[in-house]
């Protein structure tokens, strides 16, 4: 079965913020969209569009008609990423590169993969600059102003990967369990019955 492999990258944070995640065929826009929210511990409260190169039509949720945009909600991203291999997600004032690959994937939910800066972005710091800033001060021990950086230094998460597959699994009604320390699809026997206790 086809599926995707994806990389997101943070456009020019510092050190650089990458995830690797393989999705499966068939999702929408606004799967992705929510895909990205739960990867990089977003809240969802901007508004958020897709771009490709040389394609003329923005792809974002949109509430009616518009000549020159797509419908995130219901438009796949199959046709789209079998003919690109990049785009580019705009959330809020966050910009992301989504690199993409086809790969064989016969999983009918998102798994993440790899993880390059550990932290997740903080939307309350409002753009990269900061965000790069308060990563600094945090990786390399530094004095900082608190009445520029606040509390925002003491926000900053590391990413926790177990709970983004959790997500994902509870997004697309995947039954898991944990074993060693990793979220799994939880199999289910197909000859097992309850009618014997009734």
């Amino acid at each position: 079965m086809v599926g995707f492999e994806v990389i997101l990258t943070i456009n020019e944070s510092y050190p650089v913020t990458t995830r690797k995640i393989r999705i499966p065929y068939g999702i929408t826009f606004e799967s992705l969209h929510k895909i990205i929210q739960i990867v990089f511990g977003f809240k969802d409260i901007h508004e958020y569009k897709f771009k490709f190169d040389d394609f003329p039509f923005t792809i974002k949720h949109i509430y009616k008609l518009s000549p020159d945009v797509i419908n995130a909600l219901r438009e796949p991203v199959d046709k789209y990423f079998e003919s690109f291999d990049k785009c580019r997600y705009t959330y809020g004032d966050w910009l992301l590169d989504i690199n993409i690959q086809i790969i064989d994937y016969d999983e009918v939910y998102p798994k993440i993969d790899t993880v390059h800066g550990r932290y997740n972005p903080l939307e309350e710091c409002g753009n990269v600059e900061t965000f790069n800033k308060i990563v600094d001060i945090k990786r390399n021990s530094l004095d900082y102003d608190y009445n520029e950086f606040g509390n925002l230094v003491d926000m900053l998460k590391i990413i926790n990967r177990k709970q983004v597959q959790k997500k994902f699994m509870i997004m697309f009604n995947i039954p898991y369990k944990e074993v060693n320390n990793r979220i799994v699809k939880l199999e289910i026997d197909p000859n097992y019955s309850l009618d014997k206790y009734f």
